[in-house]
């Protein structure tokens, strides 16, 4: 049996600077993040993205973004908007969140993500009582 072991995305962040979105998207203070069908997106003080987040937003996008640098090894990127544990509500820092949002909304990642992904229970739960 073959496992598929690439790396699909890691975050590393202080959870007491967290602010989840709302659906609709409101911003709030700190590192904004949202959940859309079980993937997490963020603008987190250290990010790796991976092979397996190529469905999402290739690799080579993400390498655009100004604060990315390739992994030498297994073909990741690594993104550092500020130090782990500097605080998110520093003005230099959250400019480089809103950066990296406004990198990920120019690309439409979150709203081709939650399209191509939606979920209809209603339809679901027809088709399973067929």
């Amino acid at each position: 049996m073959r496992y598929d072991a690439s790396l699909i995305y890691c975050f590393c962040y202080n959870p007491d600077e967290v602010n989840w979105l709302s659906t609709d998207g409101t911003s709030g203070k700190g590192s904004d993040a949202r959940k859309i069908r079980g993937v997490t997106f963020m603008a987190a003080p250290k990010m790796w993205f991976g092979e397996g987040y190529n469905p999402i937003l290739e690799l080579k996008t993400i390498m655009g973004f100004k604060y990315s640098k390739p992994i030498q090894y297994d073909k990741n990127v690594y993104v550092e908007l500020f130090e782990l544990y500097d605080s998110s509500s520093l003005k230099e820092n959250r400019k480089k969140q809103d950066e990296f949002w406004r990198f990920l909304t120019a690309n439409r990642v979150l709203s081709s993500y939650e399209k191509n992904n939606s979920f209809n229970f209603l339809e679901w739960v027809r088709k399973k009582n067929k």
